[in-house]
């Protein structure tokens, strides 16, 4: 806003009036943006997966009064600090965050994270309001409730989240998320059992640990060394995706991103103009990582298949079939032959909640 009124000021008289107007326009629009948001900050406590937390809570200190030593795990400082407001007041709520931004971002430098934590110990705060950095290299005091509100978490994470809750007999691990994210969790749970049973086994025999040990260290910088390789080799998204079939142009490359690498993706809305959408079979609807798999995706001129439409936080994402398109290399003007995503010379970035954002408007 200061940068306009700047601007305004250097331009002359007979320009300046049209320009104020504009720049009244443009003010009173983020006036009211700002009141939207606040808004939505105030609906949070109407939000049923909130309230089912807050029941939680509720129910567990009235068995354990003062206690109650509970941590709640979420994605970001947002949801953290809004999270906290509005948790019942005897719990005395506070929010631990990591310190690499600043505090107006939500940021908390390493003095006051070991201050949250001392609280808790001593029960100033009997619940925690977290993110990730709670969940691994600080020290945490005894927990007897963990929460992971909306909290997509690798097998290492999760199990490291799980050793939070030290008081075995009478702790307790709650989550609150999608269906996609309790069949992530199970994978987890799996995965930890594995790991478990193999490092036991691996116990009983008798080798050289540290040969053994230097071998795998080995073999993984390899993998780093290949993969590392293999990215910088990547050019800038000078490409295109076109229909296997007949040539027809899906995308440029500027609007593809990739999803934890599993399904390639096209960030443009125009695209969905293009392409008739085709029920799928009840048994063939599946949902994978949170993305819900609806329909096919047939080029509305062409009539091929390119791919299948995905329903991702209420919006349709074209995901691109590998086998049923083609990519052109602009810079070098020839299609080239690529039988996996992975294989393409050219970056594709991982879809960021940025990009998401963007998608909505």
């Amino acid at each position: 806003m200061d940068c306009k009124n700047q601007r305004c000021s250097r331009t002359c008289i007979t320009q300046r009036s049209s320009c104020t107007k504009a720049t009244t326009c443009m003010f009173q629009t983020l006036r009211d943006v700002f009141v939207d948001i606040r808004e939505i900050g105030r609906n949070i406590e109407r939000n049923p997966d909130v309230k089912e937390v807050i029941e939680l809570l509720e129910s567990e200190y009235r068995k354990r009064k003062e206690e109650s030593r509970f941590l709640i795990f979420v994605k970001t400082r947002a949801t953290a600090i809004a999270l906290k407001d509005i948790l019942p007041g005897y719990l005395r709520s506070t929010y631990l965050t990591g310190s690499h931004k600043c505090i107006t971002q939500g940021g908390l430098p390493t003095d006051q994270q070991m201050a949250v934590l001392e609280n808790f110990r001593n029960g100033e705060h009997l619940c925690v309001v977290a993110t990730s950095v709670a969940s691994e290299g600080l020290d945490i005091p005894l927990c007897n409730l963990m929460i992971r509100y909306r909290f997509r978490a690798n097998e290492i994470s999760s199990l490291q989240m799980r050793g939070r809750v030290r008081q075995i007999d009478e702790g307790k691990e709650i989550h609150v998320g999608t269906l996609g994210e309790f069949e992530l969790e199970e994978k987890n749970i799996k995965r930890q059992y594995l790991m478990t049973k193999a490092i036991e086994e691996f116990c009983q025999f008798d080798i050289d640990i540290s040969t053994a040990e230097q071998d795998i260290y080995q073999r993984e910088e390899i993998e780093r060394n290949s993969k590392t390789l293999k990215i910088k080799q990547r050019r800038p998204a000078l490409y295109s995706v076109h229909c296997k079939y007949c040539g027809f142009l899906i995308t440029h490359g500027n609007f593809m991103r990739h999803v934890n690498e599993k399904f390639y993706i096209v960030l443009d809305k125009e695209v969905l103009r293009r392409v008739d959408q085709k029920e799928l079979p009840k048994k063939r609807k599946r949902i994978i990582d949170g993305w819900d798999k609806r329909c096919k995706a047939h080029g509305l001129e062409c009539g091929h298949d390119w791919g299948s439409i995905f329903i991702y936080q209420e919006c349709e994402i074209l995901a691109l079939s590998q086998e049923n398109t083609k990519v052109f290399d602009i810079g070098n003007d020839k299609f080239i032959d690529c039988r996996r995503w992975n294989d393409i010379p050219f970056t594709i970035d991982e879809m960021s909640d940025v990009d998401m954002d963007l998608y909505k408007l």
